[in-house]
């Protein structure tokens, strides 16, 4: 027996960075580029996103998230099985956001706040936030860039 794979259904498999991922779902555009054709550009769409991130190799605590793009261009001479790629996934159209790291960002109540340095002390000030992964958050409202907030409560850091 042997086995005969479907060329023109290919998919590719992307790991992406655990801290990068932040938006990925299904359905969403992706430009895919083979390396053995840098000059060419193809088009796919994400099929599937792993539920977790997880190591990628044995020893290194990096952690990426597995995706699955189904592959428009599939079933001529191009693409083969085995070779290598890069890919852009088209997560979300948007202009700069400002983002806090999340450990920066308290919450009490049901209200989300950070301590606001201002003058020489810190203060309390409510923030409204959006998307998030385990290391960033967006902050819609209450900062502006260049604002210096605590990566901790103040106060609590006796080295200052």
């Amino acid at each position: 027996m042997a086995k005969i794979p479907n060329l023109s259904k290919m998919q590719a498999k992307l790991f992406v960075l655990e801290k990068e991922a932040i938006g990925l779902a299904k359905d969403q555009k992706v430009s895919l580029t083979l390396d053995a054709y840098p000059d060419k550009t193809f088009k796919g769409t994400v099929v599937e996103v792993a539920g977790f991130a997880r190591t990628i190799q044995r020893g290194n605590p990096v952690k990426f998230f597995e995706v699955t793009v189904g592959i428009d261009q599939a079933g001529n001479d191009t693409f083969r099985p085995g070779r290598k790629l890069s890919a852009t996934i088209h997560v979300e159209e948007f202009s700069q956001k400002l983002l806090a790291p999340i450990q920066a960002i308290h919450n009490e109540d049901g209200g989300n706040f950070v301590y606001l340095k201002q003058g020489g002390e810190f203060k309390r000030q409510p923030i409204s936030t959006g998307a998030k992964n385990l290391f960033l958050v967006e902050v819609m409202s209450g900062l502006k860039e260049g604002d210096q907030i605590a990566l901790s409560t103040p106060g609590e850091n006796k080295h200052g």
